[in-house]
């Protein structure tokens, strides 16, 4: 396959994603395709070409999360980003991927293909990330009256906001910090607006995922385990 095969191939996972997501939150068949058919240009821009590049940053940091049992970072010792507090969720998710791939197919035989599909799938997680921040929107602040045309413009903006493209065509710490941490904002928000211990214990879950990403997110996470221990002893 070349890469525009695994542009068309990542295009049609995602589509079918996004028709099944607005299903699931519209019970509208035929609005659910004409979301997709608004969405996909703004899609197919944003995965176009993303897993056909690496950059200075991504040449060292994809080789911890594909193969992390021998990841040997030539810097200072094994894991080195992890042992520096960073990238814990990418390893843990996309990391724990590639060590149960890693023991059936030897993936290191077929070039880069690993870290194409490292790159495609940090992409689908980060897609998946940003529905549940428009499924809490949604559920909580948007106007109910509107959610048709609130989950276009949400999924819409989010995919054109350049730190957001940016981050999902970039394999680094930056899209997982960012988007957990946008989810435990807005659980921290919820726990706050509904007086709610459990909103408060998911932000700091959330933020947790946030903060082991990057540690600039840290400050979410510790008002998020104050206001868990206030509610739970108010």
């Amino acid at each position: 396959m070349n890469i525009i095969e695994y542009d068309l191939f990542i295009f049609a996972l995602v589509t079918l994603l996004i028709y099944f997501y607005v299903v699931h939150t519209e019970y509208d068949y035929k609005f659910s395709i004409l979301s997709v058919i608004i969405i996909s240009p703004i899609l197919y821009l944003s995965i176009c070409q993303s897993t056909s590049f690496l950059t200075v940053d991504e040449t060292s940091i994809i080789l911890e999360s594909i193969d992390m049992k021998n990841s040997n970072m030539s810097w200072w010792n094994n894991m080195v980003i992890w042992r520096m507090g960073c990238l814990r969720t990418t390893d843990l998710i996309i990391g724990s991927i590639f060590s149960i791939l890693n023991q059936f197919v030897e993936l290191s035989k077929y070039g880069h293909l690993s870290k194409i599909i490292a790159k495609a799938i940090h992409w689908y997680i980060g897609l998946l990330l940003i529905l549940y921040v428009h499924y809490l929107l949604d559920k909580n602040y948007l106007n109910p009256k509107n959610s048709k045309i609130n989950s276009i413009l949400t999924i819409s903006l989010f995919l054109l906001l350049p730190v957001t493209n940016f981050s999902l065509r970039i394999f680094n710490y930056d899209l997982f910090s960012m988007l957990f941490a946008t989810i435990a904002f807005i659980c921290l928000l919820n726990a706050i607006n509904k007086s709610s211990k459990k909103e408060a214990f998911l932000s700091i879950i959330f933020a947790l995922f946030a903060a082991q990403e990057k540690l600039n997110v840290s400050p979410i996470l510790t008002i998020s385990v104050f206001l868990f221990t206030y509610y739970t002893y108010k």
